[in-house]
Order: C-alpha cells, then sequence, then structure tokens
C-alpha cells in the first residue's frame, strides 16, 4: 500500500488552537459554576 492510500485528513493547525481554546474556556467556566455552588452552599 502506497503511503497515498493510507492520508488522513489534516486538521488546520488553527483549528486545533480554537478547540482548544475553547475546550479550555468551558473547563474554566464549568469549575467556576461548580465553586460558586459549594461557596454558597458551604455559607
Amino acid at each position: 500500500m502506497s503511503n497515498r492510500n493510507r492520508r488522513k485528513p489534516n486538521m488546520k493547525k488553527s483549528d486545533i488552537e480554537l478547540k482548544s481554546w475553547a475546550l479550555g474556556a468551558i473547563t474554566d467556566l464549568i469549575i467556576g459554576i461548580i465553586l460558586l455552588i459549594l461557596d454558597k452552599l458551604l455559607n
């Protein structure tokens, strides 16, 4: 088999950066909401 037949679709670098930034932002938002709820419950 030649390498031509095994090619995978390459993601653009900007797409990867955008997805990693979005994942980080969503994670930070979820952690912030959880901490806010815990603060309200403990006080």
